[in-house]
């Protein structure tokens, strides 16, 4: 119920509401405390829409390295559930920064993004839930993005892309949607469904040179055949 009243704030507040949340997330998101962990990164979570994207940039940065480190928390699984939860609002709310900050200029921390989701999707079903609606979010956000910037750059109405971030993770990250889609506990917390619906974001956000592993979808599982 605070996550929602915070996001209603932000909606209403915009940037007003950002200087009274980041202290109270620098100051826990490390706590030793889990319940203090979980509650900075839903607070971070809840004011990701309102405020304008430039404003949150640099809050963004900051934080995200210790975001992915939270998908390995122990302490608890209510942590890692609203880390992913977090993820995912950023990789839908603000793509420009996952994809033009960090896809390209910390191109380490990106590929430490795609093992962190890909490692998630083992974990609890409503953990690996959240983090298939990450997937689903940065596929559409990644795509989206780097289309506009090519069309911006004066290449012409340009409608596919021939490459982006995910190409070189592609092959991966279908193979662990459909393998999650499989679990035996994928009936809890519509896991079965959000790893097919992050499968089909892939298949429609994917650029030309994802084409041959799309050819070869109906191999990757023995249930298709």
């Amino acid at each position: 119920a605070a996550g929602v009243c915070l996001m209603l704030i932000a909606s209403c507040c915009e940037m007003d509401v950002v200087p009274y949340v980041l202290p109270f997330v620098q100051d826990n998101i490390t706590s030793k405390s889990w319940q203090c962990r979980e509650a900075a990164v839903m607070a971070f979570g809840s004011i990701l829409e309102g405020p304008d994207t430039a404003s949150l940039r640099e809050p963004v940065l900051q934080v995200f390295s210790l975001l992915l480190q939270l998908f390995k928390d122990t302490g608890s699984v209510q942590v890692r559930d609203t880390a992913a939860w977090t993820v995912g609002r950023i990789c839908e709310l603000l793509p420009d920064v996952i994809v033009g900050e960090i896809a390209y200029n910390q191109s380490e921390l990106f590929n430490e993004l795609i093992q962190v989701l890909g490692a998630g999707l083992d974990d609890e079903p409503r953990v690996a839930t959240n983090v298939c609606w990450a997937l689903s979010s940065l596929a559409e956000g990644a795509y989206t993005h780097e289309l506009s910037v090519v069309n911006n750059k004066g290449k012409g109405d340009c409608e596919e892309l021939t490459t982006y971030c995910l190409s070189k993770y592609f092959r991966e990250l279908t193979v662990c949607l459909i393998r999650t889609a499989e679990r035996p506990d994928a009936n809890s917390s519509n896991l079965r469904s959000a790893a097919y619906e992050a499968l089909v974001e892939m298949i429609k956000h994917s650029a030309k040179d994802c084409y041959p592993v799309l050819q070869a979808l109906p191999t990757l599982n023995p249930n298709w055949q």
